[in-house]
C-alpha cells in the first residue's frame, strides 16, 4: 500500500488537489490526477475526491462506470466537503468498539504521526428508549452509570493507544447523542473527521451507511472513510 498513489479526481476544486498534495508529500508517494469514471477502479493507498453538495460525491460514485470494481476497493476515501481546508490540528476519530471503527482510529493515528496533528476520539452513545403507537418513549435510566459504562467502551477501544504511540496527543470524548449528530458537532473543530463504513470497502460504507451519508453531508470538515480489513478467503 505505502508504494501506491494517491489518486485526486480529475478537475476537482482547489482544496482537495491542496489536500492530496499534503498527503503526497507526508507519506513520500505519487499523486496521480485521473478521471472520476476511473479514480476508484485503481490501485491506490488513498483516494480523494471533492463534494460540491452532493454532486462530485454523486458522479464520483454513484454514476461510475467502474461501480462493480470500486464496491471492492481496499483503500480509505477522502472527501473534501468545503472550498476552503479548516484551519485546525485536530483529527476527529468516531470510535464505538467495532472492527469498523478501530480501522478508522488506525487511520487517525496514522495521519496524526504524518501531520503532527492531535488525535481526539469520540464515541456517541444514547439513552434507551421504548416504542409505542406513534411514540418513543425514554426508558428510566440511570444515566451516569450509562455514561460511565460508554466511557469504558471508549477505553477499551483506545486501551494501548498511548503506550504505542507516546509521541501522538491522544484524547478521548464520550458524548450523549446520535452518532451523526455528535460527529458532525466534532467536525466544527476539526481539520480531518475519521468514520468506518459498512459492506465490502469504503465506497458501501458511502452507499448503505446512513451514518456516513449524513456526515459527508453535514460535516464541516475533510471526511475520511476507512473500512475494516477483509479476512483471508
Amino acid at each position: 500500500m505505502r508504494g501506491l498513489p494517491i489518486l485526486l479526481g480529475d478537475g476537482d476544486h482547489p482544496a482537495a488537489r491542496e489536500w492530496a498534495e499534503r498527503a503526497a508529500a507526508a507519506r513520500g508517494c505519487p499523486l496521480r490526477v485521473v478521471p472520476k469514471n476511473a479514480m476508484l477502479s485503481e490501485p491506490a493507498q488513498l483516494v480523494v475526491v471533492a463534494s460540491e453538495g452532493h454532486g462530485q460525491v454523486h458522479d464520483a460514485i454513484f454514476h461510475s462506470p467502474s461501480m462493480d470494481t470500486a464496491m471492492h476497493a481496499t483503500c480509505p476515501v477522502v472527501v473534501i466537503t468545503k472550498p476552503e481546508l479548516p484551519d485546525s490540528d485536530i483529527i476527529v476519530a468516531g470510535v464505538d468498539g467495532s472492527p469498523l471503527s478501530l480501522a478508522a482510529l488506525d487511520f487517525a493515528l496514522d495521519e496524526a504521526r504524518l501531520t503532527g496533528m492531535r488525535v481526539l476520539a469520540v464515541h456517541a452513545w444514547l439513552q434507551p428508549i421504548a416504542t409505542g403507537h406513534d411514540t418513543l418513549v425514554p426508558l428510566p435510566t440511570d444515566l451516569d452509570a450509562l455514561q460511565a459504562e460508554n466511557e469504558a467502551i471508549l477505553s477499551e477501544a483506545l486501551a494501548g493507544v498511548r503506550t504505542q504511540h507516546p509521541d501522538l496527543d491522544v484524547q478521548a470524548q464520550t458524548v450523549q447523542g446520535t452518532a451523526a449528530t455528535v460527529l458532525i458537532e466534532a467536525s466544527k473543530s476539526a481539520a480531518l473527521l475519521v468514520i468506518g463504513s459498512h459492506g465490502r470497502g469504503p465506497v458501501a460504507g458511502l452507499l448503505v451507511g446512513s451514518v456516513s451519508q449524513a456526515v459527508l453531508h453535514h460535516a464541516h470538515c475533510p471526511v475520511a472513510v476507512t473500512h475494516a480489513p477483509q479476512a483471508p478467503q
